[in-house]
């Protein structure tokens, strides 16, 4: 979470446009995480739900949202 922060306040202090939705990409990642621990405790294994999550996060988000953002505040 303290990265999440960290990430948003680059975003903000560089005035990128785009910044109020990466910090709700990362609100529902934070939120889904959450969700799995809970129906993990009742359910038990969750192993499609975390690699479906996960795979989304890394190829989705970092690999090309992340980038994105990266190559926005390297121009400036």
């Amino acid at each position: 979470i303290a990265h999440f922060t960290y990430e948003e306040e680059l975003l903000e202090k560089q005035s990128i446009r785009e910044k109020d939705i990466h910090a709700e990409a990362h609100e529902k990642f934070i939120n889904n995480i959450f969700k799995l621990k809970d129906d993990f405790e009742q359910d038990g294994s969750l192993i499609d739900e975390v690699f479906t999550l996960l795979h989304d996060w890394l190829f989705v988000h970092i690999l090309h949202e992340d980038r994105i953002f990266t190559a926005k505040i390297t121009q400036k």
